[in-house]
């Protein structure tokens, strides 16, 4: 989570929580943190993308062509995830 304060980042984290699991205890009104959207992520897409962690994505998240970017720096051909990421994140995010 670079690039956000760790206030921002709690705050994610709690609206995200809320997100996957929304019978959870209390409610967040409003509209979602700002860090998501200074991160370039979709409020609509963000739970679907957190929930792909461990079972779709494995040592990266973000948009196929980073992912196949990570993959070269690494000296690999591609990283598990990127079909994924073609489906879950536009393409430039």
């Amino acid at each position: 989570m670079v690039g956000i304060s760790a206030s921002d980042y709690l705050q994610l984290l709690d609206w995200t929580g809320r997100q996957v699991h929304p019978h959870k205890r209390g409610t967040l009104s409003g509209p979602p943190p700002r860090a998501l959207q200074r991160m370039g992520h979709d409020a609509a897409h963000w739970p679907r993308q957190v929930l792909a962690v461990g079972s779709e994505f494995h040592r990266a998240v973000g948009a196929a062509e980073y992912l196949i970017a990570k993959a070269a720096a690494m000296g690999q051909r591609w990283l598990h995830g990127i079909n994924a990421a073609r489906l879950l994140l536009p393409a430039g995010r």
